[in-house]
């Protein structure tokens, strides 16, 4: 709680000290079409359409709903890079052909290297989707099957049963199969088949920070650890409390990796 007040703090003293000094970073940000998300919250209260409660509201969403996510995300990759070894094994063949030494930092450009990191994320995603259900109200009408389903109706997605359904996946819907993502695989299947981060003008806010946490984490992590587990993916049990976690009790076993 403190830590989220003295980012706003912080952050609303630097504003007011460039505009004291004629330079108002919200408006040119404005202007320019380069906003970002804390500074379009800011300049929403400035103008008056928040109040200091819908400001600190917002700030809370982004860091509280993005560390959450972010860190289950990277924990349930940890743990099917311990299942499933081998895919461990190729990540790390990775990480050496972009890093020289096991503490190099992760860089803008390297994130773009990280394929096969990527794709391992994505494919924890598919059998783990952090939400695996969102809901949605239809804003007209809408045919659906030869019926309607009429407007302001709330409509609940089972992404979940989606990112398994065969009829998309294929034979090995209920694989931990990464290559799914490979990029001739997956330009074949419409977009909204993984829905991960949601999709369309609804989808997750922070999708780019979420992979850049992501990435780095892992790339740190495996660089420095091996993780390994007992457990098959068959053996894993989940949890939805708003979001989708594993619940196996020490679930993975560290020791340090020789780079």
């Amino acid at each position: 709680y403190r830590v989220l007040r003295s980012i706003r703090e912080v952050k609303e003293i630097e504003l007011a000290e460039k505009l004291e000094m004629g330079d108002d970073v919200l408006e040119k940000a404005k202007e320019e079409n380069t906003l970002t998300w804390i500074q379009k919250c800011f300049l929403m209260y400035r103008d008056g359409h928040f109040t200091e409660q819908n400001l600190i509201e917002e700030i809370d969403t982004i860091f509280v709903g993005g560390t959450d996510t972010t860190t289950v995300t990277i924990s349930s990759t940890l743990i099917m890079c311990a299942i499933f070894p081998e895919i461990q094994d190729k990540i790390v063949v990775e990480l050496h052909e972009i890093f020289d030494t096991v503490d190099q930092p992760v860089t803008y450009e390297d994130l773009s290297k990280l394929t096969y990191l990527e794709m391992v994320i994505k494919e924890t995603l598919r059998h783990f989707p952090v939400g695996p259900f969102i809901a949605r109200r239809t804003s007209e009408d809408f045919p659906f099957k030869g019926g309607i389903i009429p407007k302001d109706s709330f409509i609940l997605l089972n992404i979940a049963k989606m990112h398994k359904n065969p009829k998309y996946w294929g034979d090995k819907a209920n694989s931990f199969y990464p290559e799914h993502f490979l990029p001739e695989n997956f330009s074949k299947m419409h977009p909204y088949t993984f829905l991960a981060f949601s999709g369309g003008p609804r989808n997750c806010i922070g999708i780019k920070y979420a992979w850049y946490v992501a990435k780095i984490m892992l790339a740190h992590l495996l660089r420095r650890y091996r993780f390994t587990t007992d457990l098959k993916i068959e053996d894993i049990r989940t949890k939805v409390n708003i979001i989708l976690k594993i619940v196996n009790e020490e679930p993975i076993k560290v020791e340090r990796r020789e780079w």
